[in-house]
């Protein structure tokens, strides 16, 4: 698994109290604040999903995924990016918070 660097207790924190805001099509400062130039890898992405015990099917559901693009995204022929890529991370870091997803 690729390194995600020091651990921002207090970003991560923002990003979940503005998730409503981002689901209302406004962009919080937070989300902002994150560095996405580095793209997550596939061994992110399984390593994700395999922290939450989901299938596919069911991990692709919770993120609003296709079933094909969260197999793409494993197999290494497609990667996530922007918002999606910081979703990996946090769920690396807390994979409770794919339960918050599946919620919305």
């Amino acid at each position: 698994m690729a390194k995600l660097g020091p651990p921002n207790d207090k970003l991560f924190e923002e990003m979940l109290k503005d998730i409503p805001a981002f689901l209302a099509g406004r962009m919080p400062k937070s989300f902002i604040k994150v560095d996405i130039s580095k793209y997550v890898v596939k061994a992110d992405v399984k390593a994700a999903r395999k922290a939450t015990k989901l299938s596919q099917a069911k991990f692709a559901e919770a993120l609003g995924l296709s079933t094909v693009t969260l197999q793409a995204w494993e197999a290494g022929r497609r990667h996530p990016r922007g918002l999606e890529s910081k979703v990996i991370r946090a769920i690396l870091k807390e994979p409770k918070f794919v339960t918050l997803l599946a919620q919305m």
